[in-house]
């Protein structure tokens, strides 16, 4: 019987702690609507807006992913690929910031040809 408890203990101790670990998937309709936490890792996913894409020469990006029914601001800071191009679908990993964009520290984009 112990070891069956101490089976059940190590599995609920595991389901805690990849579930702490995981982050969510959200679109911009859910972050605008406050379904996304602000105090916590996530990925918000859409397609890079026309006319958003700033990148600098720090190897940093600014874009809106949009799901065409709400927009999201984006700060993204690291090396950003020559294939990233608006209109294409991009996951970015990050957190909300105060001011309601979203900042990045990875970057996913989908390359279609």
């Amino acid at each position: 019987m112990s070891i069956l408890f101490a089976i059940a203990f190590f599995l609920m101790l595991f389901f805690m702690a990849s579930r702490e670990n995981s982050s969510f998937y959200y679109d911009p309709t859910q972050v605008a609507e406050g379904h996304a936490p602000s105090n916590r890792d996530i990925r918000v996913g859409g397609i890079i807006a026309k006319g958003s894409l700033i990148r600098t020469p720090a190897q940093k990006a600014h874009f809106v992913l949009t799901d065409y029914a709400h927009q999201i601001a984006v700060k993204y800071n690291g090396v950003v690929e020559d294939t990233f191009n608006e209109g294409q679908n991009v996951t970015v990993h990050g957190k909300l910031a105060s001011d309601g964009s979203f900042v990045g520290d990875e970057l996913f984009a989908l390359s279609v040809k």
